[in-house]
């Protein structure tokens, strides 16, 4: 199973609403912005844990990198 298949099959997984903007170097951003949908874990943290790591957890994964070998992974 791929780890795209993996996230949709998860109830940790979600998708949200997100954008992508083209970078033109040094000068910023050019162009309009683009929808996208941007793949989130609803996984917590277990407690206690230190707060400059639950800082770091924003919860956007990589489908192959991360998805695909979850062991946090539990099927709807």
């Amino acid at each position: 199973m791929t780890g795209e298949e993996r996230h949709e099959r998860c109830r940790h997984g979600d998708l949200t609403p997100g954008w992508e903007q083209e970078l033109d170097g040094f000068r910023g951003f050019k162009g309009p912005e683009k929808p996208i949908v941007v793949p989130l874990c609803r996984w917590s943290l277990p407690e206690p844990h230190p707060p400059a790591v639950g800082r770091a957890w924003g919860g956007l994964i990589d489908f192959d990198r991360d998805c695909a070998v979850c062991k946090a992974y539990d099927p709807l």
